[in-house]
């Protein structure tokens, strides 16, 4: 589980420090160590969410 949310704080494109301020907003924590197997969970379904509420950058091709 620590990989699965590993890869999805580097999905969000989040640092360190983001990762450990949303933790401690959500569970009071500055490790996911700290995390019992079902918070892990949870903690991961959080960053599922964050991801599919992330704005998609577009970048719409340049006509000459």
């Amino acid at each position: 589980m620590l990989k699965a949310s590993d890869q999805l704080l580097g999905q969000l494109q989040w640092g360190a420090d983001q990762g450990r301020s949303f933790l401690a907003e959500h569970f009071g924590h500055s490790s996911r160590l700290q995390l019992s197997d079902d918070q892990l969970q949870q903690f991961n379904g959080l960053l599922q969410k964050q991801l599919q509420q992330k704005p998609i950058n577009f970048v719409a091709p340049q006509t000459a």
